[in-house]
């Protein structure tokens, strides 16, 4: 069965195609408050908050044949900003999903969720003493 393309209601809210919830998933997250999300995120972080209909593009796709609409990518500049995305994603209902260079052959980051793409400014593992 091919993914079926996600569509944008009039209220910006991001809707699942007519399709079963996949198992074990509530039926009430299906529907995620993009704007919500996106301006709550905007305060919260330092970092970059992307949902502009070229960015949502270019993260739809990665090496795989595999495409899915995500609600939106975070490009963070700290661990803090890692965090805060995760727990303002808690808040909303929002899936995430964590995405480094994209290289994928099988599909694993892209995703109907937010994406975090750690590649800009998360280079460097840090040593701890």
């Amino acid at each position: 069965m091919s993914a079926m393309p996600l569509r944008r209601s009039s209220a910006e809210t991001l809707v699942w195609p007519e399709v079963r919830p996949p198992a074990g998933k509530n039926p009430a997250q299906q529907h995620v408050d993009i704007e919500g999300l996106r301006e709550d995120l905007a305060k919260n972080i330092e970092g970059e908050v992307r949902f502009d209909r070229a960015s949502i593009g270019l993260y739809a796709t990665d090496s795989s044949n595999f495409r899915e609409i995500p609600l939106g990518v975070v490009v963070p500049r700290s661990s803090e900003d890692v965090v805060q995305t995760h727990r303002i994603c808690s808040r909303y209902g929002a899936p995430i999903v964590n995405r480094g260079t994209g290289t994928s052959l099988s599909g694993e980051t892209v995703n109907f969720a937010l994406v975090i793409d750690h590649s800009k400014f998360l280079t460097r593992i840090a040593k701890r003493s």
